[in-house]
């Protein structure tokens, strides 16, 4: 049986831990889930990100930036890294 989900805030809030880890970033949703293990920065930086809108934590936290303590966004490697674990748009209704 196929279900319908509207990719909203109520929706990802329910994906809020590392074993069911959706983030929001400039509108897309993403399930980070299988990535818990492998980012640089660590399960805990991932972790505080989960069901919530992950925007500004993602533009401003690369733990690969700069040594000198300044905060800038994901490196290039790190946004097409991210399109994996893409699954829809704010507010688009998908089937799963």
């Amino acid at each position: 049986i196929k279900k319908s989900l509207i990719l909203n805030m109520t929706e990802i809030n329910k994906h809020n831990n590392q074993n069911d880890c959706w983030i929001l970033i400039s509108g897309k949703v993403y399930d980070i889930t299988s990535y818990f293990g492998l980012h640089p920065g660590g399960n805990r930086n991932m972790s505080a990100t989960c069901g919530i809108d992950a925007t500004a934590a993602y533009m401003t936290q690369d733990p690969n930036a700069s040594s000198s303590g300044s905060k800038s966004a994901h490196s290039s490697r790190a946004r097409s890294l991210l399109n994996n674990y893409y699954i829809g748009d704010l507010n688009q209704t998908i089937s799963s």
